[in-house]
């Protein structure tokens, strides 16, 4: 992964004013269950969420920029085997990134 490239969940967050608001809400709940809510197929993962019909999930990841669903869960794949795998990195992505970092 390119790291000058914005991560997907960072598209989320700069693409959310353009949202609407059911789009808003599948964005937000993407983003706080990142990459987990997107590994899935999309009728499993979004289309199960009666507020987050088939059409709306394909709208968000068009306005993401990605072809269809199949396009952006290959680029959420391509990300999750990025990721740090060992605790350690990840506290320092999370660091990174601007986040709290949780304290246990």
């Amino acid at each position: 992964m390119n790291q000058a490239s914005p991560t997907i969940e960072e598209q989320l967050r700069a693409a959310i004013t353009g949202m609407t608001r059911t789009e808003r809400q599948l964005a937000t709940h993407s983003s706080r269950n990142y990459p987990v809510a997107a590994l899935g197929s999309i009728s499993l993962r979004w289309h199960a969420r009666p507020r987050w019909p088939t059409p709306t999930v394909v709208r968000l990841v068009q306005k993401l920029g990605f072809r269809g669903y199949p396009d952006f869960q290959s680029s959420v794949r391509s990300e999750v085997e990025d990721m740090p795998s060992s605790p350690l990195a990840k506290h320092d992505r999370a660091g990174q990134a601007g986040r709290p970092i949780p304290i246990f």
